[in-house]
């Protein structure tokens, strides 16, 4: 089964595997649907677009950020559980890693690799229990609104954290 992710290069061996089954899939369609987020009716007063969904391992929702089609992707990728999902911000995307290094560090997971640039970044954390949180952040492109970075998870949860 194809998935259609913002950040295909970078998650092609888990996100266009035919092994992977889907449980949960209410991601876009496409690219520029997955940009321009939830209608206005479902923005809150700032003209963030609302987050009704728990984002995996209790994470906490980065400041003026949403989750992309208010909806987490849940599959089982050769017998292990993962989830990804695309988290939309107007931060630039070195404040969404930083927030989230800090935030996963919290959760006692350990910092494995960090690389920012000006075009944006990568984090990838891992904890005991074997889970593991890859997130991909880009400041701008195609996938992007205007004025917003856009960072996809992959989460691979550990034995201990389903």
């Amino acid at each position: 089964m194809r998935y259609t992710l913002a950040m295909a290069a970078s998650l092609a061996l888990v996100a266009c595997s035919d092994d992977a089954e889907t449980t949960t899939a209410d991601a876009p369609s496409n690219a520029a649907a997955d940009a321009s987020g939830p209608s206005d009716d479902t923005k809150d007063a700032s003209g963030i677009p609302a987050t009704t969904v728990a984002l995996p391992m209790d994470l906490p929702l980065a400041p003026e950020s949403y989750v992309s089609g208010d909806s987490i992707n849940e599959y089982d990728f050769q017998g292990t559980p993962m989830a990804q999902f695309r988290l939309n911000s107007r931060n630039p995307s070195a404040d969404v890693l930083s927030f989230y290094a800090a935030a996963l560090e919290e959760a006692d997971f350990e910092i494995a690799s960090r690389n920012e640039d000006e075009g944006g970044g990568m984090l990838r954390a891992t904890r005991a229990d074997g889970s593991q949180v890859e997130l991909h952040s880009i400041n701008s492109g195609s996938s992007v609104a205007e004025g917003e970075s856009g960072t996809t998870f992959t989460v691979t949860f550990g034995s201990e954290s389903q």
